[in-house]
């Protein structure tokens, strides 16, 4: 095949018009993320399961439970249930209900209906709490070794108190 002069002008034309679009639609090189940097991390990143120490607790997953209350009460989107000795910690997402109160006072009456007497209930809805919750039973039925020590940390900052 013969170049000819129009052949020869419209290729970098054609590499001009490309790297003009590139620049006008906003495209840029950025380094990679620098993952050493841990001093922003969301409230819900899980990374932290993973490293922390292995503090031993008694938390015991209810997964059988979990499913139970999400068929049975309505307004119940996600719920992950934690018992450690005669206390039962649940996460509880309502979806962004407004009637989330509502939703969480009948948890509590259907858990009170379905647990045994001397056990203590305590809800919450909080992002973070159900995350970390979730991942921490999913972690424990994989037989991953996980630590414990950040739920700690959300069963202190929800409910203040608690041991």
């Amino acid at each position: 095949m013969t170049w000819t002069w129009l052949n020869r002008r419209t290729v970098p034309m054609t590499a001009l018009t490309l790297l003009a679009f590139c620049g006008l639609s906003g495209f840029t090189l950025r380094s990679d993320i620098d993952r050493a940097d841990q001093k922003s991390l969301p409230t819900n990143n899980n990374a932290g399961l993973n490293s922390a120490r292995v503090t031993p607790t008694d938390f015991v997953a209810l997964p059988q439970l979990s499913a139970k209350l999400i068929h049975d009460v309505p307004g119940v989107h996600y719920a992950v249930l934690l018992r450690r000795h005669d206390t039962l910690f649940v996460g509880l997402d309502t979806g962004g209900s407004a009637a989330s109160e509502s939703i969480m006072e009948r948890t509590y009456a259907w858990l009170v209906k379905h647990s045994a007497a001397d056990v203590k209930i305590y809800i919450s809805s909080d992002p973070t709490l159900i995350n970390h919750f979730h991942r921490y039973t999913a972690d424990r039925a994989s037989h991953v070794p996980v630590g414990s020590d950040i739920v700690l940390g959300d069963v202190e900052r929800n409910f203040p108190g608690v041991k």
